[in-house]
């Protein structure tokens, strides 16, 4: 997508989006940093001086920088940032090869970690003062945290939904444990209403022909 592209997607989203780029990244991102600061400022004093805006559009970053930007430049007279060798592992055989080693060695050395963290690697005073406190942190969101809300869950007895095994007859029974699963956690669900156990799970747990009891479960529920 070209820039006009983006700029309507993001802004569609509810996004007031802005690009950093160019030769100066670090100063392009220095000033959208304090252009988003600003804007995220003008909308809470409107909202708390009494006068909100009705579709407020919060400030988005759009970082265009070199695929592998900052690390090794090139390998063996072929270039490695701003190409696709800066993919996974731009460096191979750096085990081995006491030249690539040092290359390895010379990119993460260029991040002075000496200025971040003290000899046991701890991050410095000053590097720790930066991170929120309290309530403040990212995890301590009542929306991504549920901590303070949490509820016992009502748990159907492990005994009446466990797979029946034969001592005798081990390994003749084949069954998807996480088909298995999701049957126990439909009932789960049905037992705690409310919002009181959330259910996600990778695009592989997301198997129509295993976890489908529990999320026809969720996805009847909410429809």
């Amino acid at each position: 997508m070209n820039d006009e592209e983006l700029r309507a997607l993001f802004t569609g989203y509810g996004w007031e989006p802005r690009f950093v780029e160019g030769d100066d990244l670090n100063g392009a991102m220095a000033a959208g940093m304090d252009w988003a600061l600003s804007e995220i400022r003008r909308i809470q004093h409107a909202a708390r001086a009494g006068r909100p805006i009705a579709q407020p559009h919060w400030p988005l970053l759009i970082l265009r920088s070199p695929k592998g930007w900052t690390g090794v430049k090139e390998l063996d007279g072929k270039p490695i940032e701003g190409s696709f060798r800066a993919h996974q592992v731009p460096v191979p055989g750096a085990k081995k090869n006491l030249k690539y080693l040092r290359l390895v060695e010379d990119w993460l050395r260029s991040y002075r970690p000496q200025e971040l963290f003290d000899k046991d690697g701890a991050p410095l005073p000053d590097i720790l003062s930066c991170c929120p406190r309290g309530d403040r942190r990212m995890g301590c969101n009542p929306h991504t945290f549920g901590g303070r809300r949490r509820r016992p869950l009502k748990l159907p007895s492990l005994d009446s939904d466990a797979l029946k095994v034969d001592p005798d007859r081990r390994g003749e029974v084949q069954i998807s444990s996480v088909e298995f699963l999701a049957k126990y956690l439909a009932k789960v669900i049905a037992q705690n209403p409310w919002g009181s156990l959330r259910l996600t799970a990778s695009p592989c747990a997301r198997d129509p022909g295993r976890s489908i009891p529990a999320f026809c479960f969720t996805c009847c529920e909410k429809a």
